[in-house]
């Protein structure tokens, strides 16, 4: 009978005449039907029937639901549900927690008043508590619970014991069948570490199944691809965790030949000389480590991710030419037991034209000027390094947080339309308000900066401050595509006061600047002229006996007739946060002689910026500044004013000195250099496009004339740090240094682009 009614309802269906649910002792009838789906005088099956139970469990207010089915002689239907209810929660309690408060678990578990208490949710929370504990080092760690008798509403406590034991730390991890690899150098690659004087070494159990695919990955870059972990063993002591892995390191295997096959258009021998398997170049992690003897890299390895990297390569090759859809499969040969020769299969497929370059996300900034700066064309074929290029000078253009390249294929596979998806950022810094820096003190100010004037990429200034130390000020507007093309065109007009400690100066005037890039978009030359007046006052005394002072006038105003020429080659992919490329400038400026004026002298200015990157994440930044400074006729043409000073953030700053605090031993108290230079190392992890953090060492010094140099005598400060762009302020940073030839530390805040 009961096989013949299931059998029933699965080929036939039938009508529910009644639905009873049978156990109920808080929720209504009702309810529990309309959630089970199946009311008086619908038709249901045996599909319904289970969709409805599963209903009932995922709702967390049954232990247990089963379904009767009675069939009347009418032909219809009675169905009965018994049913089994959780309580609702009252209220959490916990006991036997020592280490972690009541709060903390509470928090963690965000349970609420009236929560259903279901198997599912109770085995979760127990998860919960157990997982928290074990992230805190009770790695053996219980939690148990129990619920109190339901009261007439059906509300109960729930009760968690807790068994914490005890802190475990890692006291030792020994791995068993490393033939090759020292223990150390492989625990290096782990999260969970042993214990050291400056490491708390708690077991984090949530690591370690990715540790071991860590040293399994370790193995694979260094030759074995059938390294595998065993088994593990664990060993709680006293004193702590004692952990042993057992490994098998399996053969070593040596890459062999490398050859092509189904290339038309690049022949083998081309292929070859940008793809060698044999030939294996060290990261650059590995050549720091080769310095002082950790180095594990060997040249010609077998490794997996070298195969991948010549598929990207050999890809890129025919990308760059067109060919967009071109096929790499690697197959690979084994001889003489460890020596694997690599075929790379090439399907080249059409070359590939653009028909259309789309750009979308745009709000503000006019489609024009994001579209000078792409290089490809439609009707053109398409070229993989030129969309990459393309990308980088969007995002070199600083007006978006995001360029995101991307591809459509067209009916015709002949062709291909290009997607660049934008998404701007807030360029423009309006401020006023007041300020205070350590440099310059407190202030009031009016500023207003937009590198991307109205969407035209047009960039305009304007600046009014007052302050103790500034009363500035200055308009400018730069015109970056002059008549169309990629030449600029500058104004800038000043009225300047700086009251220093030595001397106060008031600059006022204005400039013309004209640039144009020049080979490609990475070299750009800079020629300007500019005409002020100066006029120097409040001199200390410790100055007046310089040769440049002796017959100058307190009131007396000097015109400065000078022009200034530079060159830049940039190659980042950020202005803000690069992560990789470089920058090299040199700037000129040449005052008086030929060009009148009172003041007469040559300024020379070099900086070089090398940015690398692993996993571009974490960033290398090496930078050199270099500067001299010289009068035309004679020494005492060059003015007081010009000279430099060391200390601080900015272009000549030093970090773990204060401002202008670092001025020659060969000169008089207070008075700059004729010549400097600063070497700057920074490790920077990079948070976010907006945001990184860094560790830094700055070393420097300025001198009356290279003769003088000295490296015994420089200055070298040390610290961490961060920056942040943000909207309406742009880069914000603070660093933190300690001076090593003072032995202190200091602060050092920036508000600006800084270097």
């Amino acid at each position: 009978m009961i096989a013949s009614l299931w059998a029933g309802l699965l080929l036939f269906g039938f009508t529910a005449r009644t639905v009873t649910v049978q156990g109920l002792q808080w929720s209504t009838q009702e309810g529990v039907v309309h959630r089970f789906g199946i009311t008086p005088g619908a038709s249901f099956d045996l599909e319904t029937v289970r969709e409805g139970l599963r209903r009932l469990y995922r709702s967390g207010l049954f232990s247990n639901a089963e379904v009767e089915v009675h069939i009347t002689p009418s032909g219809q239907a009675d169905i009965v549900l018994r049913v089994q209810e959780n309580p609702r929660l009252r209220q959490v309690l916990f006991q036997g927690n020592r280490a972690l408060k009541d709060k903390t678990l509470r928090d963690t578990l965000k349970a609420r008043r009236g929560m259903y208490l279901s198997f599912q949710r109770l085995f979760r929370w127990q998860k919960t508590l157990e997982g928290l504990y074990h992230s805190r080092g009770y790695i053996r760690a219980k939690v148990t619970y129990e619920i109190t008798p339901p009261d007439s509403q059906g509300f109960a406590d729930l009760i968690f014991h807790i068994e914490e034991g005890k802190v475990y730390p890692i006291r030792k991890i020994e791995i068993v069948g490393n033939q090759h690899f020292p223990d150390e150098v492989l625990e290096v690659h782990l999260k969970n570490r042993e214990k050291r004087w400056y490491r708390k070494a708690r077991f984090l159990p949530e690591e370690w199944p990715r540790d071991l695919e860590r040293i399994v990955e370790f193995y694979q870059q260094h030759g074995f691809p059938k390294a595998r972990v065993d088994s593990t063993h664990f060993d709680y002591r006293d004193d702590g965790l004692y952990i042993t892995v057992y490994l098998t390191e399996g053969p070593r295997y040596w890459f062999g030949d490398t050859d092509f096959s189904g290339n038309q258009v690049f022949s083998t021998e081309f292929l070859r000389q940008h793809v060698d398997l044999r030939r294996d170049r060290p990261p650059v992690s590995e050549m720091l480590k080769k310095l002082i003897g950790k180095s594990t890299y060997v040249p010609g390895v077998y490794r997996k991710d070298r195969i991948q990297e010549a598929i990207a390569t050999i890809a890129g090759l025919y990308g760059d030419s067109g060919y967009l859809y071109v096929q790499v499969v690697p197959e690979e040969h084994l001889r003489d037991d460890s020596i694997i020769d690599v075929v790379f299969h090439i399907t080249e497929g059409e070359r590939v034209k653009v028909r259309k370059v789309n750009i979308v996300g745009n709000t503000k900034t006019y489609e024009s000027v994001i579209r000078r700066e792409i290089d490809l064309l439609p009707n053109h074929y398409f070229s993989r390094y030129l969309a990459v290029k393309s990308q980088r000078d969007l995002f070199y253009l600083n007006y978006f947080e995001n360029v995101q390249l991307n591809f459509a294929p067209t009916e015709d596979s002949g062709f291909v339309d290009v997607i660049f998806e934008v998404k701007e950022k807030p360029t423009g810094q309006m401020g006023i308000g007041a300020s205070y820096s350590a440099t310059y003190g407190p202030s009031l100010y009016l500023n207003l900066q937009n590198p991307n004037f109205l969407g035209r990429g047009q960039q305009v200034n304007a600046l009014v401050e007052y302050g103790s130390r500034r009363r500035n000020v200055q308009l400018g507007f730069t015109e970056p595509y002059l008549l169309g093309k990629p030449r600029s065109l500058g104004i800038e007009g000043h009225d300047l006061t700086t009251y220093l400690p030595e001397y106060s100066t008031r600059r006022i005037g204005g400039s013309i600047t004209y640039g144009q890039r020049l080979w490609n978009d990475y070299w750009r030359a800079t020629a300007g002229y500019q005409l002020e007046m100066i006029r120097v006052f409040n001199i200390a005394d410790t100055l007046r006996n310089l040769p440049s002072l002796r017959d100058w006038v307190e009131d007396e105003y000097r015109w400065t007739s000078k022009i200034s020429t530079g060159i830049t080659y940039d190659s980042r992919d950020r202005i803000f946060n690069a992560t990789q490329g470089l920058r090299a400038s040199y700037h000129l400026d040449f005052a008086g002689g030929p060009l009148l004026g009172d003041v007469h002298y040559h300024k020379h200015l070099a900086n070089l910026s090398v940015y690398a990157n692993w996993q571009r994440k974490y960033i290398g930044m090496a930078m050199l500044r270099l500067g001299y400074l010289g009068g035309l006729r004679k020494l005492s043409d060059v003015p007081f004013y010009e000279r430099f000073y060391l200390g601080d953030i900015g272009p000549y700053g030093l970090r773990g000195f204060s401002w202008r605090s670092i001025t020659p031993i060969e000169t008089p108290p207070n008075v700059g250099g004729r010549v400097f230079g600063i070497l700057t190392l920074e490790a920077r992890y990079r948070v976010s496009e907006s945001m990184y953090l860094l560790g830094f060492a700055d070393i420097g010094n300025t001198w009356e004339n290279i003769t003088y140099f000295d490296p015994w005598r420089l200055k070298k400060g040390v610290g961490v740090g961060i920056r942040m762009e943000v909207p309406m302020m742009g880069v914000v940073g603070f660093d933190l240094a300690y001076s090593i030839n003072d032995r202190k530390w200091m602060p050092h805040v920036q508000f600006g682009t800084g270097f």
